[in-house]
């Protein structure tokens, strides 16, 4: 559920692109960076104090990302950072070229929860966010949550090194709304709380898949 993968933990979103999204909708929920004070508007009802970081890997994206993030007000509690996955393809398990990438508040360099969307276009891309993955995720005990559409060159080489990695991957039920099922929606948001659902707004989600990845090595 929500508070299980996000609430006081370290999250991640890879290859947020310049909109970023995920990230700033989950910014909305997150409490405020390095002053102590929390986010009083929670649409939740309780305070999330997340660490929050986007990143994608090429600059002028990067740069993107950061102006959307100002622009709707949520460079309080959503971070912006340059991070290229093909920087960790060829690396070995315990190195890493950059142990403070993701140095914060809160202690040591790894994340609890990565999230991505809709990001892998080919078997190089597939194996560069895989090797990405398991750099930058506590282990054990992380956890990784991303969308995926239904076909694409790349995707069953992802799921597959996922598992050999050590993951074990869980199909999420998507919850649909749309802005006209105004009373359709809040049934479906109370849904949401009793069931821990994930809604997609704005349509069916019919070509795409929430997948729950959990560290099992």
């Amino acid at each position: 559920n929500f508070q299980s993968l996000f609430c006081n933990k370290k999250v991640l979103e890879l290859g947020a692109g310049s909109s970023g999204l995920p990230s700033m909708t989950l910014g909305k929920f997150s409490s405020s960076m390095g002053n102590g004070n929390t986010n009083s508007n929670s649409l939740l009802g309780y305070e999330t104090n997340m660490d929050l970081t986007c990143s994608d890997g090429i600059d002028e994206i990067v740069t993107a990302l950061r102006e959307n993030v100002r622009d709707n007000a949520l460079d309080h509690c959503v971070r912006v950072q340059h991070i290229d996955w093909n920087d960790y393809t060829n690396l070995h398990e315990k190195e890493s070229i950059a142990p403070n990438i993701l140095s914060s508040s809160t202690s040591g360099s790894k994340v609890d929860t990565i999230i991505f969307a809709d990001c892998i276009y080919n078997e190089e891309c597939a194996m560069a966010l895989c090797r990405t993955i398991c750099h930058l995720l506590k282990r054990p005990g992380g956890t990784v949550l991303g969308v995926l559409p239904d076909f694409r060159v790349g995707l069953s080489l992802f799921e597959a090194r996922m598992k050999e990695d050590g993951f074990v991957s869980i199909d999420l039920p998507i919850v649909t709304t749309t802005v006209e099922e105004g009373e359709r929606q809040q049934q479906q948001r109370q849904q949401q709380q009793q069931h821990g659902n994930f809604a997609c707004n704005g349509g069916n989600g019919k070509d795409y898949r929430l997948v729950l990845w959990r560290d099992n090595s």
